[in-house]
């Protein structure tokens, strides 16, 4: 997925979304985490056996970090170093363009890497229970925009010049034990990730257009010996439409942000890894209301059907009918992650 495949020395390997030493901090003694990502593979098996889809909390797994599952080969190991050695080998610097330039690329790569795999997957799925199919086609929808998004960095890395920069990127600090890394390409507009209702909502207000060909925006949640270091990256010229998305963005002060942050990461990530002692110190209610919270966000079947035109409105309020209000009015303190 990077360079010229002339020039890579043999086949991709398995890169992490995080590296490796970051993950060993909120690791356990057995360098392992708890992974609460979605596996399109044992939702198939559930849906061939019973259609289980309510049982997606079963794929939460304690993972070792060198596990297959935890990685995804993005590139051949040349060009693996020359494009991340900067973070690789050295303390983050998040006030540095280029640092959140590459943490955007590897989200937008593996985001990208887990699409087209899942992409693929689908294809294969012939004999599934027809009334999945739609909630799989949106989980792994967005094709087109990631490999935008993959483009636009892309071409910035290469320039290595930030003078003309077509993107923004804002860090934050939380400065809690590390519990948590993530990785993930939040992604609207388009064919297939339409905007909730209550982003649609507002939008309006704000007077704001969506963009039909898409719009994304990369989010990295990076362990560090003394918290957390977090780096959101989007196009420039869609800063509002942004913080629509990502509330966090408009947070004021630590605790907001942590709070909103969790909510947004349980809401779109596919890839959130968190401390396993610290799973179990949240107690039964709240590793419940987490993933109630986490169910509640990943896509559903539903389906879409009138003798009237619909509007972006109603097609909205369908497609996202399985997300209750609950889940976006309550307060988002009851989610976070990092407390």
């Amino acid at each position: 997925m990077i360079g010229p495949r002339e020039e890579c020395t043999r086949a991709a390997i398995g890169a992490h979304s995080i590296p490796r030493p970051r993950l060993r901090l909120i690791a356990d003694k057995h360098r392992k985490v708890l992974i609460m990502t979605p596996d399109l593979r044992k939702l198939a098996s559930m849906a061939k056996s019973s259609g289980a889809v309510d049982k997606l909390h079963d794929v939460f797994e304690r993972r070792s970090i060198s596990n297959w599952i935890m990685t995804a080969p993005m590139a051949c190991a040349v060009h693996d170093r020359d494009v991340f050695s900067a973070i690789e080998n050295a303390e983050l610097d998040p006030s540095a363009p280029d640092h959140c330039l590459v943490l955007a690329y590897r989200s937008a790569l593996f985001d990208l890497q887990k699409k087209r795999v899942s992409r693929r997957l689908l294809k294969s799925l012939s004999i599934l229970d027809a009334d999945l199919l739609p909630a799989l086609h949106m989980a792994i929808g967005g094709v087109h925009t990631a490999e935008l998004a993959k483009f636009q960095i892309e071409s910035e890395i290469l320039a290595s010049s930030a003078a003309n920069s077509q993107l923004e990127h804002r860090h934050y600090s939380i400065d809690s034990p590390p519990m948590i890394a993530a990785t993930t390409l939040i992604i609207r507009g388009g064919n297939s990730h339409l905007f909730p209702p209550h982003e649609l909502d507002a939008l309006g207000r704000l007077g704001l257009p969506r963009a039909p060909e898409g719009i994304w925006i990369a989010v990295t949640v990076y362990p560090d010996r003394d918290g957390h270091i977090v780096t959101i990256t989007f196009p420039k010229g869609t800063e509002s439409v942004a913080s629509t998305v990502v509330p966090a963005i408009r947070a004021r002060g630590e605790q907001e942000f942590s709070a909103l942050m969790s909510k947004t990461l349980l809401e779109e990530a596919e890839n959130v890894m968190v401390s396993p002692s610290v799973w179990r110190s949240f107690g039964d209610a709240k590793r419940k209301r987490l993933v109630q919270h986490f169910m509640g966000f990943l896509p559903r079947a539903v389906a879409i059907s009138s003798p009237a035109p619909l509007s972006e409105r109603e097609v909205s309020e369908i497609v996202h009918a399985h997300q209750p209000d609950s889940l976006v009015e309550r307060d988002p303190e009851e989610v976070n992650l990092f407390s």
